[in-house]
């Protein structure tokens, strides 16, 4: 009776056999380093699966080649590990757009053990030509480097060719921009009911507008906001830094809810919710609607972020540990340092000075 085999792998002598057809030709390999169990089986369909799509495209395999799979069957194999991970929609669509936008045209099609550095050099170029930020080339990178190193968890290359050409990415921090308190009280009374609320949680509690989007009456209790999601592209799912943490709610927020509260939907723990009674899924309406007001009031426009860069830096004006506003804010204590670095030293800079102008 005939063997059949849906995989195209078998066992020979405790190794993988793989065995496939280059138009009428038969092929056949032992591969004598990967032993035939589960793990092994997986390996040998990818190298198997990886001599077809070379006879199919006409790709020439090197002289020496080392069967291994390509980006793409790499890639989707990172994508799919990440998917089944618990709150993971964000991050991975957000990956999945930067491989597919930057890194499916340059080396799709390479086997994982021909990618070069310069190819990654080229895919940093076609992002700095399209006007990418460095802080967004870094992270394209960073996307197809975690692709590569799942590739070195698996043995089929030895080292990451991202690592390099990331680190020569000059990185320039942006400098922020926060709004005063004087704008913002021109600016929120030309705002309807439910966009003054969006904003006063932003400029009283600091918090992200995905964030602000994913709030429900049940994350708030006794004055303390629980921030553990945040809406993405529509999707919701886990904080930025996906950490989750508890804010005190500004007294003038509390009010804002108590009022806010009187219309709730039954039928959504939303906080914030449209005229059809559903949370939001986006909130680039509601950085729209500020930027109409900031005209309307002739105010000098900026992207609505600096309104919580606002907060960061009253709370720092105020006299708070830089330690205790990053934990309200969601930051790392490095990367809050870094951004309001001005505004930790500003005060600490005037103290310095009456302590110079006191010295004998």
């Amino acid at each position: 009776m005939a063997e059949t085999n849906t995989t195209g792998v078998y066992n020979k002598r405790g190794k993988c056999l793989i065995r496939w057809y280059e138009g009428k030709t038969r092929k056949n390999e032992v591969l004598s380093h990967i032993p035939y169990n589960k793990t092994g089986i997986a390996k040998a369909q990818q190298i198997r699966s990886q001599y077809i799509h070379a006879f199919n495209t006409g790709i020439e395999l090197e002289k020496g080649f080392t069967p291994a799979p390509t980006f793409a069957v790499m890639a989707q194999k990172y994508l799919d590990d990440l998917k089944s991970k618990p709150n993971s929609v964000n991050s991975h669509k957000t990956i999945k757009g930067r491989l597919n936008n930057y890194w499916m045209g340059v080396v799709g099609n390479l086997l994982v053990n021909q990618i070069k550095k310069r190819h990654i050099q080229d895919i940093v170029r076609s992002s700095q030509a399209k006007g990418n930020e460095s802080k967004h080339t870094t992270n394209i990178i960073s996307a197809g480097s975690a692709v590569l190193s799942l590739a070195i968890e698996e043995e089929w290359i030895t080292e990451n060719p991202c690592v390099q050409p990331r680190k020569k990415i000059k990185t320039v921090k942006k400098k922020i921009d926060p709004y005063t308190q004087e704008e913002m009280d021109i600016v929120v009374p030309l705002l309807n009911k439910t966009d003054k609320l969006f904003f006063a949680i932003r400029w009283y509690c600091g918090l992200r507008p995905g964030e602000v989007a994913a709030l429900t009456w049940s994350d708030y209790r006794d004055g303390y906001f629980s921030v553990t999601k945040s809406i993405t592209d529509g999707e919701e799912g886990r904080t930025k830094t996906d950490h989750e943490r508890t804010v005190p709610v500004h007294p003038k927020v509390q009010q804002m809810l108590s009022e806010h509260l009187k219309v709730r939907q039954l039928l959504c723990d939303k906080i914030l919710v449209t005229q059809y009674g559903e949370g939001y899924r986006h909130t680039r309406a509601f950085a729209n609607r500020f930027q109409k007001a900031l005209r309307k009031a002739d105010i000098r426009s900026r992207s609505p972020y600096n309104v919580r860069h606002g907060c960061a830096c009253r709370m720092l004006e105020a006299g708070m540990k830089p330690g205790y506003c990053s934990k309200v804010l969601g930051h790392t204590t490095r990367m809050f340092f870094e951004t309001y670095a001005e505004w930790i030293d500003r005060d600490e800079t005037k103290v310095q000075e009456q302590i110079w102008a006191s010295m004998n």
